[in-house]
């Protein structure tokens, strides 16, 4: 239908709209936990991606709408055949397996050519074909739009009522102030746990650190089940009680957490003693970069949920054939990659001029992405091996990066520097790593909490007298040690205590487990 002389023709915004249904559908199932900043920036690479393709096609079939349409049709092929095997399962003909690799690739590439060639040939113009496109598209998009909105309002409307913590009021400042580097390694366990979970002594990794004079607490314990609420905590020198008590046990959403991640006490007042804030940022969107500091260091990757939606989606199919082809959407490739760039400009920094405060994200994922030799362990070759295995390897190539980059701290910094290594949380036990969100910390066991607590906790304080560290120390209080000792802020220590929630739905749920594990704060305590 051509319409009258005088009717608009449609502007063809169906492409744009599909494919932004994926990217935002992915977004809105997890919302609890996403960072709207995460969000727009995959938006926004999605729809360059969209009028890209969309030019490109243009000057094959010389008409917007009929440029559209085939956008569209590849938008909603890729989008969706890449789970067609898990559709159909494994659905035979005789000897052939339906779900191969390969075979749902000939019939959309065919599909495709088809259309592009008809639409290439034709003069006939697609209003109404347009119109109804567009009306569909932006049906598709009401829910996850919707549920997108309505989180985005609840956190407006919180962060409205929300004000900045009071700093810590300093009393001295010495006249040479060292850099300070608070480097966070994400499941690195303690040593039993290593010993007794995993089959590995850490004992020599414990000794040279000796050697290089830090004080390692034997009895390390994060305060917290999960790295969201351990940050949280030990980033601004408080337990977070305050948090169910303003929003409720029942909140499900993580922002809250992640505010606190973001605008920190130990940032603010550093900054405030005359500190630049060095953010080295992880591939988690929490920690990729700060508003706050003076400079962000991270690895330029698209969004980790943007390149697992592509290369399943759109590789789903065939995958670990084209791995080593399409790393760029390897989210563990970009991972690994993510966390080299990470050590090498950790071990650059010392040359920069002080005072700096350094925060660095080491974040390992669940799936090991380290050989032992440190390069690169593929997901074949994880399929292959049993978890412990990967995970000891892993490990010993952290370690080997790990005393490189204190040897360059300690060797190239001006002035001795303070550092602390520590995990933020220990590693997740077989059951968590199988249930995930629907895993209740209630049930678990001892055994279960002492390895997700477990957690490296080790200190380099130049000029500190060890006897003011003791073995059971925890996080919540590693910086109002350092900020007493150093500042003379008026800062004591908390009762060192261990907190689970009731799942990870439930983020604010807290229950106090200290004593379930036991061995955490000083002896008296």
């Amino acid at each position: 239908m051509r319409g009258g002389p005088g009717m608009k023709r449609p502007t063809a915004l169906h492409p744009f709209l599909f494919v932004l249904l994926p990217v935002l559908t992915s977004y809105s199932e997890r919302v609890d936990q996403t960072l709207f900043a995460e969000v727009w920036t995959a938006a926004a690479i999605a729809l360059a991606f969209a009028a890209l393709l969309v030019l490109a096609t243009l000057l094959l079939v010389r008409s917007l709408d009929r440029a559209a349409l085939w956008v569209t049709s590849a938008v909603l092929v890729f989008s969706y055949y890449g789970a067609a095997p898990h559709w159909m399962g494994h659905w035979r003909l005789g000897a052939f397996e339906l779900c191969m690799n390969w075979f749902f690739l000939p019939p959309c590439m065919a599909f495709l050519g088809w259309a592009g060639y008809r639409l290439a040939r034709t003069s006939r113009q697609f209003g109404r074909v347009t119109k109804i496109l567009n009306l569909v598209a932006a049906f598709a998009l009401l829910v996850p739009g919707a549920r997108l909105g309505v989180a985005g309002a609840s956190r407006v409307a919180r962060s409205l009522s929300r004000r900045p913590a009071a700093l810590p009021k300093a009393t001295r400042q010495s006249a040479s102030l060292p850099d300070i580097y608070y480097i966070v390694l994400d499941r690195y366990g303690d040593a039993d746990t290593l010993k007794d979970n995993y089959s590995y002594d850490n004992q020599e990794f414990y000794d040279y650190l000796k050697r290089k004079d830090f004080y390692v607490a034997g009895r390390g314990r994060s305060n917290y089940l999960n790295r969201v609420s351990s940050l949280a905590s030990s980033l601004n020198m408080e337990f977070l009680d305050a948090l169910p008590e303003r929003y409720g046990k029942n909140l499900s959403d993580w922002e809250p957490l992640y505010s606190l991640i973001r605008d920190h006490k130990i940032g603010r007042f550093l900054q405030s003693m005359g500190y630049t804030y060095v953010h080295v940022g992880s591939w988690w969107w929490p920690t990729r970069s700060n508003p706050n500091a003076g400079m962000n260091i991270h690895y330029l990757a698209p969004p980790l949920t943007l390149m697992d939606l592509v290369y399943d989606n759109v590789f789903g199919p065939f995958h670990h054939d084209l791995g080593r082809s399409v790393s760029i959407l390897n989210s563990r490739f970009q991972q690994w990659k993510q966390l080299n760039y990470e050590f090498e400009r950790l071990s650059q920094l010392p040359r920069m001029r002080g005072p700096m405060l350094v925060f660095a994200h080491i974040l390992t994922p669940d799936d090991p992405v380290f050989r032992r030799d440190g390069s690169f362990v593929t997901a074949e070759e994880i399929f292959s091996l049993r978890y412990e295995e990967i995970y000891r390897n892993q490990l010993e190539a952290l370690n080997q990066k790990l005393e490189r980059l204190v040897d360059h701290l300690k060797s190239d910094s001006s002035a001795p520097p303070i550092i602390v290594l520590q995990s933020g949380e220990g590693p997740s036990p077989f059951r968590y790593r199988d249930e995930e969100e629907d895993f209740l910390w209630e049930r678990a066991t001892v055994s279960e909490i002492r390895e997700k607590t477990g957690i490296l906790n080790a200190y380099h304080l130049p000029g500190v007298d060890a006897k003011d560290l003791y073995p059971g120390i925890t996080p919540v209080n590693t910086f109002r040690l350092i900020l007493k000792v150093y500042f003379g802020a008026n800062l004591e220590l908390l009762p060192d205590r261990v907190f689970a929630q009731v799942s990870d739905r439930a983020p604010y749920s807290f229950f106090d487990i200290t004593d379930r594990i036991g061995g955490v704060g000083k002896p008296e305590q």
